[in-house]
């Protein structure tokens, strides 16, 4: 029989695995499966799904049995498939695999899984007998992978009256027995992993609990002792008012497990959110209700969770005694041990008259031992001066754990204490403080290229700035008669907007961010000047900013048939620039709506058509100034009608920058009402006689410059001759 099994499934011949047939086994080589199981990873497995999976548990000493039932469709036929189902840490006891008959599968460990294989198409059904170690010594907790399936049903019973709880589950029934408690519960389809808490059952009525609690002190004799610790993490900021407390509480639960918590907070602290693992919710007690008895406290226990197997008789510290004025509960979907993290933010008021303030101190009830530290900080208006403190000892800054250093977004506080006792008092003075205002955003260069063609002044800026909290950059243009061309902020056109009752030119700005430093913002205008004559002078007005500018840099482009003196003003002329960056040094582009205008395509302008930009803004004083503007504007780029088209994306143009270069440089302008100036005398060169060109169609004219040059000739003989 196995010869014919061989020969079906064509497997080498040396066998040394299992693989079922039926009744049949064979065996494979480890190789051969490393060989199967890599050719199924390399075409990316498929063609196998879990249909359903039955998981029957019951808790015995030191781990729990499980028996698992698996219903699984193989799709592919001839073709080996492979599905994980349970981790390696569980301990299989024995695995069984049924089918029709024909078929073959097999059960293997592949690093922290075992995996079913098979090669023929079919349903297959899996039983895998296996433990499971509990999690904690308390024997209450198991987990451990499962694979996800379409159906996941769960039964698991434990010994005695307790509540159990299995996470990701829905429709859950527990079925009390005489000796067990049973609990039904189907998983969600995407649960891929096992976790069952159980704890004991609250008791139904006072004399029981109290009997139930006499029986755990004499068990207790044989067990180690229940020990919960508890240690504070603080962090009062003072200011706008309020103490605002971020307070962390770190509980060690040792030997035992602990479903609820409770905090004594002062009257005067209202809590604004609590915050931890597995939290059904957290109530205030009033002062009344928060001193009960024990036995009141019992009862209450018995309608809010279950809780007394827990304290095991202890009697802690502080489970008596109250210093604050109400009580803070929490309760928990299920008892936790080991560590557990509880956050509470709260928030106190400030007395305005007195400007005394006292940190509020929180004790955890039912603990054997507190401790803590504190971190104080203030907004930066505030001063705050340490007047008392009490029960206290005051450390450096440096010496606060992990835990409350990343409380503090510098990670930098003004004071710091540790307390191993919470019946302390630290009593503060403070002083609130106007604020003042500061620079939020500044030019770090501005560089400024002044061309001049005809009658026109061409300006184009470009900006090297920060800025944190600015809106709008605010420019305004001494010149009443210009026209914007375009505003680009970090390389992308925005739309200005004008401010009529300051008339200026509103830029919307860039936001710093955390990851950028500065930025660049460009803009473009141009302005109407008188046309240059054979003699005469003229001013440049540089547009006026409302932010203090760190280093101006000026570049003036004038025709060269004109002699130039010396420029005067309020910036001085340099031979070249100190320092500046490269980024706003470049070609800065002019921003239009339809064509692109080279250095190469510059003479052609004149009386020819050039489309304006899309945002286009004229401010003039009068209407017989703009009609001299548009007519002079008309003569230098052809008509403008029907070229400002608001909303119309913009293509960039490259500069136009030709004649004489002149540099100018200025440091640290601060905002004033009066803008940069320069002032210049010029002189135009004309060509002499004999260096103009001509062209005449009378040979007259050759034939007099040739009876002059004759002439000149003969004289110079007859002066040489005489000598």
């Amino acid at each position: 029989m196995n010869k014919e099994v061989n020969e079906k499934i064509r497997l080498p011949e040396d066998i040394t695995g299992q693989i079922l047939k039926g009744d049949a086994q064979i065996k494979m080589p480890n190789k051969a499966l490393f060989e199967i199981i890599n050719e199924i990873e390399e075409r990316k497995n498929g063609g196998i799904t879990l249909k359903k999976a039955n998981y029957e548990g019951i808790s015995n000493k030191k781990a729990a049995k499980f028996s698992s039932q698996f219903e699984i469709e193989v799709l592919s036929q001839n073709q080996w498939s492979k599905l994980e189902l349970l981790p390696t840490t569980v301990a299989l006891t024995g695995h069984t695999i049924t089918n029709s008959v024909g078929k073959t599968a097999w059960i293997a460990s592949r690093g922290s899984r075992f995996i079913f294989l098979a090669n023929q198409k079919g349903l297959y059904k899996v039983n895998m007998e296996f433990s499971v170690k509990y999690e904690t010594s308390q024997e209450k907790s198991i987990s451990f992978r499962i694979p996800q399936s379409q159906t996941s049903n769960v039964q698991f019973s434990v010994s005695g009256n307790v509540d159990i709880y299995a996470q990701s589950s829905i429709n859950s029934d527990l079925v009390r027995q005489e000796k067990q408690t049973l609990l039904k519960t189907s998983l969600i389809s995407s649960c891929s992993y096992l976790k069952i808490n159980w704890s004991e059952l609250k008791v139904e009525n006072l004399r029981d609990r109290e009997n139930k609690l006499d029986e755990d002190k004499e068990k207790e004799k044989e067990k180690a002792k229940f020990i919960v610790n508890s240690e504070q993490f603080l962090f009062f900021t003072i200011g706008e008012g309020v103490v605002i407390t971020d307070a962390t509480f770190r509980y060690q639960i040792l030997n035992g497990n602990r479903g609820k918590f409770e905090i004594e907070i002062p009257n005067d602290v209202k809590i604004v959110s609590v915050t931890g693992a597995n939290i059904i919710k957290w109530k205030k007690l009033g002062k009344k209700e928060s001193r009960r008895k024990k036995k009141e406290e019992l009862l209450d226990l018995e309608k809010d969770e279950k809780e007394e197997k827990n304290l095991k008789g202890e009697k802690f510290e502080n489970s008596e005694k109250l210093t604050g004025n109400y009580l803070l509960r929490v309760t928990l979907q299920f008892p936790v041990e080991g560590s557990f993290y509880l956050s509470v933010v709260a928030e106190s008021p400030i007395s305005t008259s007195s400007g005394k303030v006292c940190l509020p101190a929180f004790v955890s009830r039912e603990v054997n031992r507190e401790k803590g530290w504190i971190g104080v900080d203030g907004l930066p208006n505030y001063e705050i001066n340490e007047i008392e403190m009490n029960s206290i000892t005051k450390i450096d800054v440096k010496e606060l754990p992990t835990e409350l250093k990343q409380k503090s977004p510098q990670q930098i506080m003004l004071f710091a204490y540790k307390f191993l006792v919470p019946e302390y008092g630290v009593e503060f003075d403070v002083h609130q403080h106007n604020e003042t205002d500061v620079l939020v955003a500044v030019i770090d260069e501005m560089h400024i290229k002044v061309s001049y063609s005809g009658s026109i002044f061409i300006y184009q800026c470009s900006l090297n700035m920060r800025n944190t909290q600015k809106q709008f950059l605010r420019i305004k243009i001494i010149d009443p008669k210009f026209q914007l061309w375009s505003t680009c902020v970090s390389g992308s056109p925005v739309k200005p907007s004008f401010d009529n009752q300051d008339k200026c030119i509103m830029v919307p700005l860039e936001k710093q961010t955390e990851n950028s430093d500065s930025f660049l913002l460009d803009f473009v205008y141009i302005s109407l000047t008188p046309q240059m004559k054979s003699r005469g002078n003229f001013q440049i007005n540089f547009p006026l900013m409302d932010l203090p500018i760190n280093q101006l840099f000026i570049t003036l482009y004038l025709p060269k048939n004109y002699k130039y003196s010396e420029f005067s003003g309020s910036i001085p002329e340099v031979t070249n620039f100190s320092s500046i960056s490269s980024s706003i040094l470049r070609p800065t582009p002019i921003t239009t709506t339809t064509s692109t205008i080279t250095a190469r395509n510059a003479p052609q302008l004149f009386g020819k058509k050039m489309p304006q930009s899309n945002i286009k803004m004229n401010f003039f004083m009068n209407d017989e100034e703009n009609e001299d503007f548009e007519i002079a504007q008309e003569q230098f780029f052809g008509t403008t009608k029907g070229a400002s088209n608001l909303g119309v994306m913009p293509v960039q143009i490259s500069e136009v920058v030709s004649g004489l270069s002149f540099f100018f440089e200025k440091f640290l302008i601060p905002v004033t009402e009066n803008n940069e100036v320069l002032k210049v005398s010029y002189l135009a060169t004309s060509k002499g006689f004999f260096e103009k060109r001509r062209v005449s169609k009378f040979p007259i004219v050759s034939a007099i410059f040739g009876i002059i040059s004759l002439v000149v000739f003969y004289l110079w003989f007859l002066i040489t001759g005489f000598f």
